[in-house]
């Protein structure tokens, strides 16, 4: 049952049955492989290889696994089943270089297809990998274990490397940890069989070297992912013609602060693939947040036509038509935001403070209650809706709120503020000053 919903949740799973079917005939066959043996694991690996093929025919009736991939997630380009599997020959290859030699790892590859099986690269990349397979065959009877090594890499490898187009992104680094097991095994093998008694002290030397190495590219790699942006400017030296690594580069650079130099990101990114609708979006952001709001417009316009569904785009659309004055667009787009999405906190919130705008109160409040029932935490939703409360001149109400909010977060000088003024209108004018003063000495 685990390896059933195993084969749902995760595409590599669908290769145990035939993985138990390796280990068995490598390992456990002591007389001829059939079902006389009364094997358990044989006989429920052939279960499990019945249930996989069906439930590959039922995904595959959701969508055809062998359709070509549109493009997506800034590919300007879709990719075929025949250019996939092509190019996964050279893919291959790279990982087993990985292995190897781990440098120039890169964790968003700008990685050229294969069109043609007789181009060089890709047809001796093949070649290269038959050889491989070719000694996992001719060493089987005399070293079990390196061909069981090899035979695991390309079962385990099969799923995310073979005819199969699963996406534009033909190369993950992270698709070699299975498979990376039957290579370790491999060289386990090697040394087992070829240096154990004669070259051992070799063996060692050897070994020793290859850790060294490893201690030292690994630390060097841990700099790279200590933090998004080391990740993603090591990305952007090494793809730097990709549309997804500039834009999430231009998204490491607006959290720093640099909107400019954000922007100049999304512009690649658009240039290299203009129907792609992040970089739009969140151009838009870097727009408004330099309060250029007629071009954030035209950004989030182009990001809603592409992708209509967009609820993020019309929540962001709306907070710069409030900002730019346009209350009645801004809680159109909220309308919208919240149809797409009925638990958009952040919009419910927006929405509230744009009806407040307008003076109406009583929809600013019941706004702000769907969002606290969303997030019951959120400090800023009860001041806000504390302010709505004493707007209406229900300063009680006002009160309760500020106080939640001050429980929340005891640090909050603009609700000590708000809520001094509501003892003001109250009458309790000490109460009122001690808030004012507490409210000046956060500030």
């Amino acid at each position: 049952m685990t390896a059933v919903l195993g084969m749902l949740t995760k595409e590599i799973v669908f290769t145990l049955p035939f993985a138990i079917l390796l280990y068995d005939y490598c390992f456990l066959k002591t007389v001829p492989w059939t079902l006389e043996r009364k094997d358990h694991s044989v006989i429920l690996s052939f279960i499990m290889l019945v249930i996989f093929i069906l439930l590959f025919f039922m995904l595959s009736s959701v969508r055809n696994p062998f359709d070509t991939v549109p493009p997506d997630q800034g590919y300007s380009y879709s990719i075929s089943m025949k250019e996939y599997f092509f190019t996964q020959f050279r893919v291959i290859l790279t990982y087993i270089r990985l292995f190897i030699l781990p440098i120039n790892q890169n964790l968003d590859y700008d990685y050229q297809i294969s069109t043609g099986f007789f181009q060089l690269k890709t047809f001796l990349s093949f070649s290269i990998l038959l050889g491989i397979l070719a000694a996992g065959i001719l060493l089987f009877k005399k070293y079990r274990l390196i061909s069981f090594g090899i035979f695991w890499f390309f079962l385990t490898m099969s799923v995310e490397s073979s005819i199969i187009p699963i996406s534009q992104n033909v190369i993950f680094e992270h698709r070699t940890y299975l498979p990376g097991f039957g290579f370790f095994l491999v060289l386990t093998g090697v040394f087992f069989y070829f240096f154990r008694e004669r070259y051992i002290r070799i063996a060692v030397i050897i070994l020793l070297i290859i850790a060294s190495i490893n201690t030292v590219l690994t630390y060097q790699r841990n700099e790279i992912w200590k933090s998004e942006y080391t990740l993603w400017s090591d990305c952007i030296k090494k793809s730097p013609d990709k549309a997804r690594t500039n834009n999430n580069f231009g998204l490491i650079l607006f959290g720093e602060g640099k909107i400019k130099e954000a922007i100049d990101h999304y512009n690649k990114a658009l240039s290299i693939t203009p129907y792609y609708v992040p970089p739009y979006y969140n151009r838009g952001n870097a727009y408004a947040e330099l309060g250029q709001y007629q071009l954030a417009f035209e950004d989030y316009n182009q990001a809603i036509r592409l992708q209509p569904d967009y609820a993020e785009a019309y929540y962001n659309r709306g907070s710069a038509y409030s900002k730019f004055g346009q209350n009645q667009l801004a809680i159109d787009d909220f309308n919208k935001a919240i149809a797409l999405n009925p638990n958009y906190t952040k919009a419910y919130n927006n929405r509230g403070i744009t009806y407040g705008k307008l003076g109406q109160y009583q929809s600013a409040i019941e706004n702000f209650n769907k969002a606290i029932s969303l997030d019951y935490n959120n400090t800023k939703l009860y001041n806000n809706r504390g302010f709505a409360y004493a707007k209406l001149g229900q300063y009680q109400l006002a009160i309760e709120d500020y106080n939640e909010a001050i429980r929340l977060k005891p640090d909050y000088a603009l609700a000590y503020n708000n809520r001094g003024f509501a003892y003001d209108k109250l009458g309790l004018h000490q109460r009122a000053i001690e808030d004012y003063e507490t409210a000046l000495g956060l500030k």
